[in-house]
């Protein structure tokens, strides 16, 4: 499409309006900038903060980048293991961009292992935890400090068949006071419904390390999904 350049002493007729304007009303709404009202990319807004569109209605919304959408959750990472793995490391997070992340990890223990979570790789004994483990057999009240890392699951390996685990929950990440994670963790015959906390209160959180305390212990088609929350 054609665009005519309004300049001083021009005569101008009804096509020629039509042929500038018509991008506003049919086809697809391009943002434009410049001279000649020229396509560009990440370059304008659509509203600002004190003159907002009311309702979006659409069928389909793709996002270039969660960062900067507020009042909901973005799927931020979807991991499914091809091979065996000692641990999953997820970098590149933006801190106290949000403010909670929902995890939720779904491991194939190859071996008896432990899972641990560290936040920015940060191994040190400077965690904590209190929950309830519940077994086929009985209950357990569980409280532990100065641990390393953020106990997560624990895995009792069958050695005809792999064991599958489950963990979701909801790591608390923004700075000012200790991270906690709130999660229910469990494989067969075994649930725990616990609370870790990294007592690190300071440092934005950048990565999520899961760590397997047994080389090689999460076994392929092992999941993790990383949903980021943010709001206004």
């Amino acid at each position: 499409m054609a665009y005519v350049l309004f300049e001083k002493g021009l005569n101008i007729r009804a096509s020629d309006m039509n042929n500038n304007f018509e991008h506003v009303g049919s086809g697809d709404l391009l943002p434009r900038s410049g001279t000649y009202l020229s396509a560009t990319s990440a370059s304008l807004d659509l509203g600002e903060s004190d003159n907002e569109w009311k309702t979006l209605y659409g069928v389909n919304a793709v996002m270039a980048s969660g960062t900067s959408l507020n009042n909901c959750w973005n799927l931020l990472t979807e991991i499914v293991l091809s091979a065996t793995a000692s641990s999953i490391e997820v970098t590149g997070l933006l801190g106290d961009a949000h403010l909670i992340y929902w995890i939720m990890f779904k491991p194939v223990f190859l071996l008896t292992a432990t899972v641990r979570l560290y936040p920015n790789s940060d191994s040190s004994a400077s965690y904590s935890r209190s929950g309830i483990n519940g077994s086929s057999s009985a209950l357990a009240i569980l409280n532990a400090d100065d641990e390393i890392g953020m106990w997560l699951d624990d895995a009792g390996h069958e050695t005809a068949t792999a064991e599958f685990g489950f963990i979701q929950g909801f790591l608390h990440a923004r700075t000012g006071l200790p991270r906690s994670f709130i999660r229910t963790s469990g494989k067969r015959y075994t649930s725990i419904d616990a609370i870790n906390i990294w007592q690190d209160s300071s440092a934005t959180i950048t990565s999520l390390k899961f760590v397997s305390t047994v080389a090689n212990a999460f076994g392929t088609g092992s999941t993790l999904y990383i949903w980021g929350g943010t709001r206004t």
